[in-house]
């Protein structure tokens, strides 16, 4: 093919009239100054190719022309109807009988994937046309296409309805700078490890970690040069070897290699700057990584960098606010007080518990009035399945809409876990504070909160791991739909008997609505049976991590919660290929018996050990749990003894009331 030269980057106005463009955003300099409407600019990877098949075609048919045929003595040993049946696929046959045995059949009875996510799998792969001779009439995917597709299929959406859609920006960086070698074998990597634990292939592992090598190789090369380090492709591919650690972690509980990757990507977000925030691909990555970047402070307890916390404020100014970017500002400042009650600088458990009140308050704030599509329908079943606890589980729109709701009940759960710490310093100090009953029924009223938070994040877990398909709001067996239907039409026999002065609440759940006084309670609710769907996605295990394991954890949960969270994290592991899953259940069941231990030393020393990172003050992973779920011994006889003294009280004042009366 010849070389015509770099094509022009300009919109087709300043091609044509043969002017420098400035390929401005969201129109190039030229035409707003001649008052024209910008056309756009052309996709440079779309130029790169040509479609010369025509061409070929009419020079291999010259070339017949002008030779003989003749035949080799190599091709007369194998009979026209063989060579016939070998060059044309069987109708019954998926796949053609021309295939090169390069690599091992990628196939499983559990797992059954589509070959293809985006039209051409190509744009995906840098493929080599002259490794094989016979590799164009094999319809097998190769490792890396295998790889690719399942990265493409379990981790990333298209943005649908009220959901912002995962991994949704890389289609649009990808067109925009090209899919160079840095991003590509960290999506193989990350694909093939999924798809290795799913099918628990230890060849595909093995390639796995071959890409993931070759993945950072290329990481650190390009991080060498100034302007290959700013680009999206490296800041994303550093993003994707950090999920490739929670899908193919060590046997050991440990996510040192994972905050690795994670401060590698928060010290380029800080040196790309403002600029960032400019493009819309851009912009997705930049909110994917440092959310990442939050979470890890979160479970370490340490301050978010205070440049990134700026350059968020300024991109929720391009965003929209709906709940989950409402959800997100709170979570930024939830981890700045978080990490500053564990450092003591905020030391007043006074001003700690109004403070944790006030975060508290403006989370729960950010899901009131939502729209009608966040909203969740809860279902009451009967049936005996694993994945559901106490006959009930919720329905979101998606994996997304739920991971948002789940991660302000965790960080509910966490704030009122502080409450309830900074109340037993006072209950338990020397003299004591915290003596009103406010404080006691603030106690309890945060034990409350974290118990229903926890069983709204269990309820979520069926649909997670792909026990549940289908839209909220829909029957069973229909379609679904992108949004709940009105009420009337879920219930026609309602319309005319329901107040009008009574509004609908947005904020409440399906299973408020059943019960709210406008319904009638006797309804019968809704059944289904639940199977589950081996070609789930996996990005629903990976939301499911974090809130599955603090609503386990949790000190008001019992040890049905606990074992109910194990075991899903374990199915988690075992069913949809995130090792992380198995090791955060391993180490609750034997966290749980080191809690029991008798002495508190010996349980830090087995929590240690447990998470396999040596020395205490070295532990990535906190874990508040080492002493026994029960409130200290002192803190029950101190209200024990109060509550005898209150109901003494009440007798004395009743018999002086009746000597009062009676005489």
């Amino acid at each position: 093919m010849v070389y015509c030269g770099k094509p022009s980057k300009g919109c087709s106005h300043c091609r044509q009239r043969k002017i420098r463009c400035d390929i401005g955003v969201p129109a190039c300099g030229q035409c707003i100054k001649a008052q024209k409407e910008c056309p756009g600019y052309r996709n440079m990877l779309d130029l790169s190719f040509r479609n010369e098949s025509e061409d070929v075609i009419k020079k291999a048919r010259a070339k017949s022309r002008r030779s003989p045929p003749t035949r080799s003595k190599k091709a007369s040993l194998v009979p026209r109807k063989a060579s016939r049946d070998a060059a044309t696929p069987n109708a019954a046959s998926p796949v053609s009988s021309i295939v090169v045995p390069s690599t091992p059949q990628l196939t499983s009875n559990f797992v059954d994937f589509p070959t293809t996510f985006f039209n051409n799998t190509d744009y995906w792969l840098n493929t080599n046309p002259a490794s094989s001779d016979l590799s164009i009439f094999s319809l097998q995917p190769t490792i890396e296409e295998d790889g690719i597709n399942y990265f493409m299929f379990n981790f990333v959406k298209m943005p649908n309805g009220p959901s912002h859609g995962y991994f949704y920006y890389i289609e649009d960086l990808c067109r925009g700078c090209g899919f160079d070698g840095t991003l590509q074998p960290a999506m193989i990597a990350t694909g093939l490890a999924g798809h290795a634990n799913r099918t628990q292939s230890s060849y595909l592992m093995a390639r796995a970690r071959k890409e993931y090598a070759m993945a950072l190789r290329r990481i650190n090369a390009a991080l060498r040069s100034p302007s290959e380090a700013l680009k999206d492709s490296v800041l994303l591919a550093i993003v994707i070897v950090a999920i490739f650690e929670t899908i193919a972690g060590a046997k050991e509980l440990s996510l040192r290699e994972w905050t690795e990757h994670v401060n590698g990507a928060a010290t380029l977000v800080k040196l790309r700057g403002r600029t960032q925030l400019k493009h819309p691909g851009s912009l997705g990555l930049f909110i994917h990584a440092t959310t990442h970047v939050m979470v890890s402070c979160v479970q370490r307890e340490i301050p978010m960098p205070t440049q990134i916390i700026e350059l968020r404020e300024e991109a929720f100014n391009y965003l929209p606010m709906d709940p989950a970017y409402r959800q997100m500002r709170m979570m930024d400042e939830f981890s700045i007080f978080r990490s500053a009650v564990k450092s003591r600088s905020l030391n007043d458990p006074q001003a700690n518990i109004t403070k944790a009140l006030e975060i508290d308050n403006d989370l729960a704030k950010s899901f009131t009035d939502v729209p009608p599509e966040w909203l969740y329908e809860t279902v009451f079943t009967e049936t005996d399945c694993e994945a559901v606890l106490s006959g009930s589980y919720d329905i979101y729109y998606d994996h997304w809409i739920s991971q948002m709701w789940n991660a302000m009940r965790t960080s509910r759960i966490m704030l009122h876990e502080i409450i309830r710490s900074q109340l037993i310093k006072g209950f338990t100090a020397t003299p004591r504070t915290f003596t009103a009953a406010e404080f006691r029924t603030q106690f309890q009223t945060s034990a409350n909160i974290c118990s229903k938070m926890r069983d709204e994040i269990l309820r979520s877990v069926p649909q997670h791991v792909g026990f549940v398909t289908r839209k909220p709001f829909t029957s069973p067996h229909a379609s679904s739909s992108s949004s709940p239907p009105d009420i009337s039409d879920l219930f026609p026999e309602l319309q005319s008997s329901t107040p009008q002065s009574q509004p609908f609440n947005p904020n409440n759940s399906f299973a408020d609505l059943l019960f709210d006084e406008v319904f009638n309670p006797s309804l019968p609710s809704p059944k289904e049976h639940l199977h589950p769907d081996p070609t789930h996605p996996s990005i629903g295990g990976c939301f499911l991590l974090w809130p599955l394991y603090v609503a386990g954890i949790t000190r008001v949960s019992t040890n049905e919660h606990r074992k109910y969270a194990a075991n899903m994290l374990q199915y988690a592991g075992e069913h949809m290929g995130i090792r992380a899953g198995s090791n955060l259940a391993v180490f609750m069941r034997e966290t749980h018996m080191v809690a029991m231990a008798p002495d508190t030393s010996e349980r830090m020393k087995g929590g240690v050990e447990l998470l396999g990172l040596g020395d205490a003050d070295e532990v990535v992973l906190k874990v508040d749990i080492w002493r026994d779920e029960r409130p200290k011994r002192p803190l029950l006889d101190m209200l024990a003894r109060e509550e005898q003294e209150r109901k003494e009280r009440l007798r004395v004042g009743r018999v002086e009331e009746q000597e009062f009366y009676f005489g």
